[in-house]
């Protein structure tokens, strides 16, 4: 294999190096940052708790306090609109022409409403505006429910907020939606709906409304709310995640998966807001138990609340998360290491084509790209810098830890430790350049992911046909069989990244059991694929023993596992103990498959040999 020369690059090396020492100081501030974020609750929701207390033959006190005692935190609170009043049968409308029957038992403390169409009867708690019309009562609000309000104070559970959608909502319909709600400061608020109430043209002013009144956003995962993405990014500062499963989904998930997802999404994607519908007479889990629904539901509270107390959390009122942001001093140094790595990848991918001003002409748009790059940082656009300079990191680093580690001039251990520590220098820099509060709490996201995926292999297996390592392909039925798989295989791999709906049944059961073993289980492709086909690949390019199809197919499998690792740490919302635990486990697993491999793979060699055959 014809390399670059890597005599005199010390300037690469001192870069790279200052991104690492630099950049460390970044990733154990924001390590400090997460093991600081550990308060989360568990929120009852209102309704169905009635529900579960009409069916018990239970109080909806005595349910409420038997469910707080198994650990949960917090209750939904309505905010109600007149609509929702009368749907309740809180509130009574007579149109004209009718008669009210009115006496001091039924209407003693409720107040009178004259309307044109004819007259309303409320609780006199509440306080409606005097010009309301008859069409607006999907759209005036009416308080937070004052019995789910009681049952809060009486019982001792934290109320979190919930304000439903209508269309079109004005200024003065926004106004009145947040102004009974100065008694509720810190806490958060939960939109219902698929959209948020404003949306589209009034969010700045449901905005305006959660500063004055202090509370919190909760971004509810999943569950694709128009204009939460608009209001998490302007306010990262007040943004809760919320994981729910909804009724739906808890009739068809069995105890112990219910359970899974409740302790990852806390673990695994810093949600701290839980907020549990209980189990119904309907559930899954309830056909193979003996429990009633509300034994049941206050067994799964039970089992949430002690993991995660093993797991360091504490149930308590949730806390913002406290402010993070990547230094211009750190971000300088991991863009100079981008710059420093991507030269020397240059310098593999162009080495048939050098020419000395090649390099200078890379160093001058390098210096020219960080330059770039810093000034966005600077002038209020981080996000977008550390957006662009993660992605290069995730193209760049791969493609260069598989071509240090394939120079035939090391051994295969040490060209393992090269692959890995070339890396773990790409996740210092990724880490560093998105160690801002939006992408740990997902306003933000890494951008590319697909493409992360596609064109580092595409980059290493573009370099070995360079090298000739695919020129002697020979087309024969084997082949023509082989290619469409190895084809579909990769398009496969791109299309399911990023969706666990696509992950097959048997990979779902896989998972769940290392889960179960490892508590934190590794990726699938890096344990299976990448690591195993990195080992192989590099033992046969060091010792030349198979053809170099082989091996030049190999050494590009080895990239999926080792951009794994890089996206692994894309997943900012994952604690960083999270992913390096992940990726250690994908590591000790992968090459140990990996050295399994090469044992088969010598064995069978030699059986053939043996035979008078041999791998082509």
């Amino acid at each position: 294999m014809s390399t670059p020369s890597t005599k005199g690059n010390r300037l690469v090396l001192f870069l790279l190096l200052l991104s690492l020492v630099v950049g460390s100081l970044t990733v154990y501030r924001r390590y400090q940052v997460e093991t600081g974020y550990t308060h989360y609750e568990i929120v009852l929701d209102y309704p169905a708790l009635r529900s579960l207390a009409a069916s018990s033959g239970m109080s909806l006190r005595e349910v409420a306090v038997y469910l707080k005692e198994a650990g949960a935190t917090g209750i939904s609170l309505p905010v109600q609109t007149v609509s929702d009043l009368l749907a309740a049968g809180e509130a009574v409308f007579v149109p004209t022409g009718y008669e009210l029957i009115q006496s001091n038992k039924a209407f003693g403390n409720w107040s009178r409403y004259e309307l044109p169409e004819g007259t309303l009867m409320v609780p006199s708690s509440l306080n409606l505006p005097r010009d309301l019309s008859f069409l607006d009562f999907e759209r005036t609000f009416a308080g937070p429910d004052p019995k789910a309000l009681a049952l809060a104070k009486e019982v001792g559970l934290a109320p979190v907020l919930r304000i439903p959608f209508f269309p079109r909502a004005t200024k003065k319909e926004i106004e009145r939606a947040f102004s009974e709600l100065g008694d509720f400061a810190g806490r958060p608020v939960v939109f219902e709906g698929q959209k948020l109430l404003g949306y589209p043209q009034q969010l700045g002013e449901v905005q305006a409304k959660l500063a004055e009144y202090d509370l919190l956003l909760g971004d509810v995962e999943f569950s694709g709310q128009r204009g939460i993405d608009r209001l998490a990014e302007d306010s990262p500062q007040r943004l809760v995640r919320v994981h729910t499963i909804t009724a739906e989904e808890m009739d068809l998930l069995s105890y112990d998966r219910a359970l899974a997802r409740w302790i990852r999404a806390v673990k695994e994607r810093n949600i701290r807001v839980l907020y549990l519908y209980p189990f119904t007479p309907d559930s899954l889990a309830l056909r193979v138990s003996n429990r009633s629904p509300l034994e049941l539901t206050a067994e799964m509270i039970r089992d949430i609340r002690g993991q995660l107390v093993e797991a360091g959390y504490t149930a308590a009122p949730v806390k913002t998360l406290s402010p993070l942001k990547t230094s211009q001093l750190s971000f300088l140094a991991v863009t100079l290491g981008l710059l420093g790595a991507t030269y020397l990848t240059a310098r593999f991918l162009l080495v048939r084509w050098w020419q000395p001003w090649f390099g200078r002409t890379l160093w001058l748009l390098g210096l020219a790209a960080v330059l770039a790059l810093n000034i966005l940082f600077a002038w209020e656009y981080s996000i977008l810098a550390g957006q662009i300079t993660a992605f290069g990191a995730a193209l760049v680093f791969p493609v260069l830890a598989v071509l240090l580690a394939a120079r035939r001039e090391q051994g295969l251990l040490s060209a393992l430790g090269t692959a890995i520590g070339t890396t773990f220098i790409g996740v210092i820099v990724i880490v560093t350049a998105l160690a801002q509060a939006p992408f740990l709490l997902k306003a933000e996201q890494f951008l590319g992911v697909k493409l992360m995926h596609l064109l580092p292999p595409l980059a290493v297996a573009f370099f070995l046909w360079s090298q000739g390592y695919f020129r002697t392909w020979s087309w024969n039925r084997l082949t023509l069989l082989a290619l469409p798989v190895v084809v579909l295989a990769g398009g496969y791999l791109i299309v399911r990244t990023g969706n666990i709906g696509a992950v097959a049944d048997w990979e779902r059961e896989l998972r769940d059991a290392l889960e179960a073993l490892l508590v934190v289980r590794p990726r699938t492709k890096e344990m299976l694929l990448g690591h195993p086909a990195l080992v192989l690949g590099l033992w046969l390019q060091h010792t030349g023993r198979g053809s170099k199809v082989i091996t030049g197919l190999a050494l590009v499998a080895g990239t999926i596992g080792l951009l794994s690792i890089l996206n692994t740490f894309t997943h900012v919302h994952t604690p960083l103990t999270v992913s390096a635990v992940r990726t250690l486990h994908g590591l000790w697993i992968g090459l140990g498959l990996g050295f399994l491999a090469v044992l088969v793979y010598d064995l069978v060699e030699r059986l053939l040999l043996h035979s008078g055959g041999r791998f082509q």
